[in-house]
């Protein structure tokens, strides 16, 4: 996910076609279908605009992305091949042993990750509503919740269970690693509602999470 369009963001559908050298029908057919994924919003007599993902939405989309991880990670520990663990493994191996990580590049790393557990899932009825709902993708675009120094270990030990073929130890780390994650979606849903704001009525980018 590049995010070249920031969330709220009009999509220009001329240029658009323009620049994928088509005729607006398919792009206007695409966006269709990325409005029922809720990457895109079609407002009406005004266009399509990238989804600006509210702080209620980003919480209910972990929960769902907790308990899909949970059989995601469950499957891949049991069938995974040495070629896809080589892989997996790459992933975060420039950041082990690393001083200061640069938080750019981590975000990308943190993206393959997850992306690949699901695309090494065997299970099709998962990938399905990963693909339906668009849960990895649309929970990813709010960025890094927590620091690399808090998730590195818990995305090795994610891998560390893969590697071994132990079912419960990558069960029990990904659970973790989400987890942690929601407490503090959590935490910062019950600081703003103290505030009196609503978080369905607040976006992910006008919040700070800690």
């Amino acid at each position: 996910m590049q995010q070249k369009l920031a969330p709220g963001e009009k999509i220009m559908q001329g240029n658009l076609a323009e620049s994928l050298k088509v005729s607006r029908t398919p792009v206007v057919k695409a966006l269709h279908k990325l409005e029922t994924e809720g990457l895109v919003d079609n407002i009406h007599q005004r266009g399509f605009y990238v989804h600006k993902l509210t702080l209620k939405e980003l919480y209910e989309l972990f929960i769902l992305r907790e308990s899909l991880e949970k059989i995601v990670v469950i499957d891949v520990a049991k069938n995974i091949e040495s070629g896809q663990l080589k892989e997996l493994e790459s992933i975060f191996s420039s950041f082990r042993n690393t001083f200061e990580i640069d938080t750019g590049k981590y975000r990308i790393a943190d993206q393959k990750f997850h992306n690949m557990l699901f695309d090494l899932c065997t299970n099709s009825l998962v990938t399905r509503i990963n693909e339906t709902f668009q849960v990895i993708n649309r929970t990813l675009l709010s960025g890094l919740i927590r620091p690399p120094e808090e998730t590195l270990d818990e995305h090795l030990k994610v891998i560390e269970g893969i590697r071994n073929h132990d079912v419960k130890m990558a069960q029990t780390a990904i659970e973790e690693h989400d987890r942690n994650t929601n407490n503090i979606i959590q935490k910062t849903i019950n600081d703003v509602q103290r505030l009196g704001i609503n978080p369905a009525e607040i976006y992910v980018g006008e919040v700070s999470f800690k």
